[in-house]
C-alpha cells in the first residue's frame, strides 16, 4: 500500500509539472498575441484567467477540489484608440527648398545641388543634381541619384538620414548637409 501511495506522489508530481509548463507556454503565446495585437489600435487584446469549468466537486463554501480541472479562458478587452480630432502641427513650411551640400572625397570637396518639395513637413518631391566636374564623384552621384527617392519621397523630412545608397556611401553625406540648411530655411 505504501509504493502505491509513493507512486500516486510521484504521478501527482509529474502532473503538477506539466500543468506548470502549459501555462508557461499559455503565458507566453498570449504575450504574443497581444504583442501582435498592439501593432493595430483598434485590435482588442486577449487576456487569460483561471476559471473552474465543469466544477461538479466543488463543496459548500464554493472552493473546489484539488483535483478540479481548470482552462484558459479568454477575455476580450477593447483597446484605447487615438482621439480622431488631434491637430497634426508642423514643423517647417509648405514650399520647395533648394540648398547645396558639399562633402570631402578623396579627389577633394565636391557637392550636389539638393531640392525638395515640402507639404505638412512630408517630402513630397526631391531633386539632386551633380554639381562635381571630378569623374570618379560624378560616377558615385549619378548612383546616388538613381536610388535616393524611394528614402526620401513620401517621408517626414525630420525622420531623412541617408547613409549608403545605391554604393554611394559619400554623396548621401552632402544629401545630409544640403537636407540640413534646408530644413533650416523651412523652419517654421
Amino acid at each position: 500500500m505504501n509504493s502505491i501511495n509513493q507512486s500516486y506522489k510521484k504521478i501527482g508530481i509529474l502532473i503538477g509539472i506539466v500543468a506548470v509548463l502549459a501555462v508557461i507556454i499559455v503565458t507566453f503565446a498570449n504575450e504574443d498575441e497581444q504583442d501582435v495585437a498592439s501593432t493595430n489600435d483598434t485590435q482588442p487584446s486577449v487576456q487569460t484567467q483561471n476559471s473552474d469549468v465543469g466544477n461538479k466537486n466543488s463543496n459548500q463554501s464554493g472552493e473546489s477540489s484539488s483535483n478540479t480541472p481548470t482552462t484558459q479562458t479568454p477575455v476580450v478587452i477593447p483597446k484605447q484608440t487615438k482621439p480622431s480630432n488631434t491637430k497634426q502641427t508642423t514643423v517647417y513650411k509648405n514650399g520647395t527648398y533648394t540648398a547645396d551640400g558639399s562633402y570631402m572625397t578623396p579627389e577633394g570637396n565636391v557637392s550636389i545641388n539638393v531640392t525638395v518639395t515640402l507639404a505638412n513637413d512630408i517630402i513630397t518631391d526631391a531633386n539632386v543634381t551633380s554639381v562635381s566636374g571630378d569623374r570618379t564623384s560624378v560616377r558615385y552621384q549619378n548612383k546616388f541619384i538613381s536610388g535616393y527617392k524611394q528614402y526620401v519621397v513620401g517621408k517626414n523630412i525630420a525622420d531623412v538620414q541617408l547613409s549608403k545608397v545605391s554604393g554611394s556611401s559619400l554623396t548621401p553625406e552632402g544629401f545630409n548637409n544640403a537636407l540640413a540648411t534646408i530644413k533650416s530655411q523651412a523652419k517654421s
